[in-house]
């Protein structure tokens, strides 16, 4: 900043006699000087909120962040007197910002989080544990916010599609944010978002004739003594279907993920006639054409959201896999499933074979 100052008044009983300037022999007393000056605010205040995905009560684990809690961070720039500096923009002297979040402790197989602000495209991750940091530049305080800024933070883990984990809290204990000038904020949050380790699931199913319902629910995983049941949708009075280790989660909804298409495994004689809508309770229809006779049993795989597959065997996979058997109109079942599949008289005869995975 150049500043120039002049007094042409202080020595003017002398202008007859000496120059009227600001020569070491003038009238004038004359200052001109450029100097450094910084303009700063005296701190940052923060607002923040951590919230479920899709504002609800549950996340589910997913590399992929289209899936994750969100943590929306509002900044205001403020002076001594706690008021909005709104000459703070990218436009005018906002610095570069730093952002350190810190999280409680998380005990379990999991390894990386992930996370990135949704106005950017640059995905970080760190080792679990560790703080969450990353940087923004000064065009974080748009003009037109007069001092403000927001950052929405999407956050989630390393899901491995045949690890499964136990439902946990996930806690921030502390925002802390300083720009290069070291101007500096920070925030507790009282908030927890839960994370839940998910599934598409159908149990074995049987079928008489050549049409029929399957049932399709959406699963948590939950076992072992670490199992908080608590935390699951429906707490201690969470029901199972096949395995005593997977609990449905009846509050599931298609905003948390789809069961996807079902095809049949190598071949494509039999066929979904009526996909799942991905609200709980849900089912959808198979039709056999017949070539093969009956009975036929099958395997089906169902494209599910990726942060609903689970294959203990393969990390990889990219489907589940449900089997299903249909069996002649005229085989003489009695009972009723609720979902049109039905019990044998004699089933007591055949070895229901259970996968536990």
């Amino acid at each position: 900043m150049n500043i120039n100052i002049t007094d042409k008044n202080w020595a003017s009983v002398d202008n007859k006699d000496t120059p009227q300037n600001c020569d070491e022999n003038g009238t004038y007393i004359c200052l001109d000087k450029n100097i450094t000056i910084v303009i700063l605010p005296h701190h940052f205040k923060i607002d923040a909120n951590l919230s479920n995905a899709n504002d609800g009560n549950f996340t589910y684990l997913s590399k992929d962040l289209k899936m994750a809690a969100t943590l929306d961070i509002n900044i205001s720039a403020k002076n001594k007197l706690n008021n909005t500096t709104q000459n703070y923009t990218a436009a005018c002297y906002a610095k570069d910002t730093n952002f350190s979040i810190s999280y409680s402790e998380i005990n379990n197989t999991l390894s990386k989080i992930f996370y990135q602000d949704s106005n950017t495209s640059d995905k970080k991750e760190a080792p679990l544990n560790h703080a969450i940091v990353f940087d923004r530049n000064g065009t974080l305080f748009a003009s037109e916010n007069k001092g403000l800024a927001r950052v929405h933070l999407l956050i989630n883990f390393d899901r491995n599609r045949s690890v499964a984990v136990n439902p946990f809290s996930f806690h921030i204990t502390e925002i802390n944010i300083t720009d290069a000038n070291n101007t500096e904020g920070n925030t507790t949050i009282d908030t927890n978002t839960t994370f839940y380790y998910g599934r598409t699931h159908a149990p074995r199913q049987t079928i008489i004739g050549n049409e029929g319902n399957i049932s399709i629910y959406y699963e948590v995983y939950c076992a072992g003594k670490t199992c908080k049941k608590t935390l699951l949708q429906d707490g201690i009075n969470s029901k199972t279907t096949d395995d005593p280790r997977w609990f449905v989660n009846t509050k599931h909804t298609a905003q948390f993920g789809i069961a996807g298409t079902a095809t049949q495994k190598y071949t494509d004689k039999v066929t979904e006639t009526k996909k799942a809508t991905g609200n709980y309770p849900d089912f959808i229809t198979l039709h056999y054409n017949g070539k093969r006779g009956f009975p036929y049993k099958t395997t089906m795989d169902n494209n599910a959201s990726v942060w609903l597959i689970y294959n203990k065997y393969n990390p990889n996979a990219k489907t589940n896999q449900f089997e299903v058997e249909f069996l002649n109109a005229n085989h003489g079942w009695t009972g009723k499933h609720e979902t049109n599949s039905t019990t044998d008289t004699n089933a007591s005869k055949r070895t229901n074979r259970r996968i536990y995975w």
